[in-house]
């Protein structure tokens, strides 16, 4: 892959989950077995796909409208908490490396990189 020089002050930020992994798939499984917790069905992975990208708070919500109804007052709090403890135990069982991802940050190792991570409601981890 041929990557154009980029000098001496560049630098190049990626948004890590979409951008670089696909972390759908563990993200799907976290909320889904959140869902169940509230008697609630699971969601397709391409339901819990157009959810992501706008924080835990909205996924749980749509989670919770597509499964039937609007969460009650209080679910979505204690949901988003049940949500991230579910993550948190098993992050990474199903994300994978998008298949250029490798490639292209090799090519960038000259520049500096970053991942971003959109996780306001907890510090983020790997």
């Amino acid at each position: 892959m041929a990557i154009p020089a980029l000098g001496s002050r560049a630098s190049v930020v990626f948004d890590f989950d979409g951008t670089l992994v696909d972390s759908v798939p563990d993200v799907a499984a976290a909320l889904n077995r959140m869902l169940a917790e509230f008697d609630r069905p699971a969601l397709a992975l391409d339901g819990v796909r157009a959810l992501v990208g706008h924080g835990a708070r909205y996924m749980i919500e749509g989670a919770f409208t597509a499964t039937g109804e609007e969460a009650a007052a209080g679910q979505v709090e204690a949901a988003v908490d049940m949500f991230i403890e579910q993550y948190r135990a098993r992050p990474v069982e199903k994300t994978v490396i998008y298949p250029t991802a490798e490639e292209a940050l090799r090519a960038l190792l000259s520049a500096i990189v970053a991942a971003i991570f959109s996780r306001p409601e907890t510090p983020a981890f790997v």
